[in-house]
């Protein structure tokens, strides 16, 4: 790099959770939450808008579902330290540590997938970025070399 020139760095526009993590990669682990026992388990955004579900009522998404109560845990996803969804699971197993273990594991799964994707994303439109720019710098080189 010459003195004076300056590195920029492009971190991309703002993600959402349907940006970063897609049905086929959540919905196995929703699956697995209800073979384990789960009720049902039910992925809603920042806006407490459902996105995907498993388990009873599975083909009615939005139908409701108790938010707090001895048979429900709830986990919140994060993306970068800021929430941008929730997973709740809701009962079915008889022991309540039982749906508390169930809701970690499959939040800590969930939270990992995001941030390892939100990464491969982020590198993804970082490389793109310096390849176009490269490209465009190239081009550039020459047009002037051609014009002298």
């Amino acid at each position: 790099m010459k003195q004076g020139e300056t590195l920029e760095f492009v971190v991309g526009a703002e993600k959402r959770l349907i940006d970063v993590i897609s049905e086929a990669e959540v919905m196995p682990l929703l699956q697995s939450a209800v073979n384990a026992g789960i009720g049902r388990a039910t992925i809603v955004d920042a806006a407490d808008v459902p996105l995907w579900s498993c388990g009873r009522d599975q083909n009615d998404v939005c139908s409701p579902f108790p938010a707090t109560g001895p048979d429900t845990e709830s986990c919140p996803i994060f993306l970068e330290g800021e929430p941008v969804g929730n997973i709740s699971f809701v009962g079915g197993v008889s022991d309540a540590a039982a749906l508390q273990v169930v809701a970690r594991v499959v939040g800590g799964a969930i939270n990992s997938m995001v941030s390892a994707n939100l990464k491969r994303m982020l590198t993804t439109e970082i490389h793109t970025q310096v390849v176009n720019q490269s490209y465009e710098e190239l081009v550039a080189i020459n047009r002037r070399l051609t014009l002298s």
